[in-house]
C-alpha cells in the first residue's frame, strides 16, 4: 500500500518547521512596497530584535549601519590596544585606522555596486580628512553634507 503525497499545506507548514528550526534568519520581503511579509522569529534569538520590530527594508539598513559603525569602532579600539608599530614611521610611530561606513538598500534605479563603492570611497575620504582614527557613518556624512 502507498502512502497519498502530503497536501501543499502541510508542505508549507513543513518548511516553516524546518526554516525556523535553525539560527538562519529567513524572511520574505514585498519589493514593491519594501516591506517585510515574513522574518523567522529566530531573529529575536540570534539578534536581539522582536520579529515585529522589522517593519520595513529601512528598518533593516538602519540596525545594519548601526551596527556596521559599531563594529568599526571595535576594530579602530583593537588595532590602537594592539600598539602597532608603524613600518614607515611618519607622524605617529603607532598604526591607526581610519574607516568610512555604508549599509546601503539595494535599488533597481541605481547602478550598485558602483553607487555604494563611491559612497564608501567618499566616506573614507571624509574619515582621513578629520585625522588619524576617524570613523564617518551615515551621522558624521550626513553632518559633511549639511555643511557643504
Amino acid at each position: 500500500m502507498t502512502k497519498k503525497p502530503e497536501s501543499r499545506g502541510d508542505e508549507g507548514a513543513f518548511y516553516r518547521t524546518l526554516l525556523e528550526s535553525t539560527r538562519a534568519i529567513p524572511w520574505r520581503i514585498d519589493w514593491d512596497t519594501k516591506t517585510f511579509s515574513y522574518i523567522g522569529p529566530q531573529i529575536e534569538h540570534v539578534l536581539g530584535w522582536a520579529p515585529e520590530s522589522w517593519v520595513s527594508i529601512q528598518d533593516w539598513a538602519d540596525r545594519i549601519a548601526e551596527a556596521a559603525h559599531h563594529l568599526a569602532i571595535k576594530c579602530r579600539d583593537a588595532v590602537h590596544e594592539a600598539a602597532i608599530e608603524h613600518q614607515q614611521g611618519g607622524p605617529s610611530r603607532l598604526l591607526t585606522v581610519s574607516m568610512g561606513v555604508v549599509a546601503s538598500i539595494p535599488r533597481r534605479d541605481e547602478e550598485n555596486p558602483k553607487a555604494l563603492i563611491r559612497e564608501v570611497d567618499r566616506r573614507l575620504y571624509l574619515a582621513k580628512k578629520r585625522g588619524r582614527d576617524s570613523i564617518v557613518g551615515d551621522a558624521e556624512a550626513r553632518q559633511e553634507s549639511s555643511r557643504s
